[in-house]
């Protein structure tokens, strides 16, 4: 049976894009010069992972949490207004492993209450069979921790699944759960370490989509 778990940000929700331009209305305050460079270290990282980043390149004084604190509220300023935008093929994606009955489950270095908002809000929450947030596990991505929970929550082998992500610490994660990795690159371009860990690279999730289709 097809089994796939996917990432949210950056994959299900275009959410990476809101981060970054909270982030850079948040840098000046802070003093905070290369965003962009910031911001790749942290992606696809729980909260625990982005203070210890920004700690480790801005120095043990920086407010690293005080930093977060504001951006979050400007990301949230930015969905109220706006909305979350969804990546282009997601719902067609998760119609189509609904219709096929295959194992879908979600891990998301955001914190759970909030993915489970998010997705409920989109009316994607029912798709997935199990869903796991960055606050519930110990060790954030790259670790695969997060995959390898998801996978023993749903009752599949981490070697007999897919997973989808868009970052280099998602990746990472995945790969080293074992599983076959295909990235969708957001914010991130491929590297020669992705091509490297991932089983595919593909533009979008119809591509993905249309992967499944040919392999079942």
């Amino acid at each position: 049976m097809l089994s796939v778990i996917f990432d949210m940000d950056g994959v299900i929700f275009d959410t990476e894009v809101l981060c970054r331009r909270a982030w850079h209305a948040c840098s000046g305050k802070y003093g905070v010069k290369d965003v962009d460079s910031l911001l790749a270290s942290c992606i696809g990282g729980n909260r625990e992972r982005m203070l210890e980043v920004l700690k480790h390149v801005m120095g043990e004084d920086f407010p690293a949490l005080d930093f977060l604190e504001d951006a979050r509220r400007e990301i949230r300023r930015l969905w109220d207004e706006e909305g979350i935008p969804v990546k282009k093929g997601a719902k067609e994606i998760l119609d189509w492993l609904k219709q096929r009955n295959a194992i879908v489950g979600l891990a998301s270095s955001t914190d759970y209450n909030t993915v489970v908002s998010q997705l409920g809000n989109a009316g994607f929450l029912d798709y997935f069979q199990a869903v796991v947030g960055g606050d519930q596990i110990t060790r954030s991505k790259p670790d695969p921790e997060i995959y390898q929970t998801v996978c023993r929550k749903l009752g599949i082998c981490p070697e007999d699944a897919y997973a989808v992500e868009d970052s280099y610490n998602g990746v990472r994660s995945a790969s080293s759960a074992g599983m076959q990795t295909i990235m969708v690159p957001d914010l991130l371009p491929p590297t020669e370490e992705m091509e490297k860990l991932a089983y595919r690279i593909l533009p979008d999730l119809c591509c993905v989509k249309e992967l499944f289709v040919e392999s079942t």
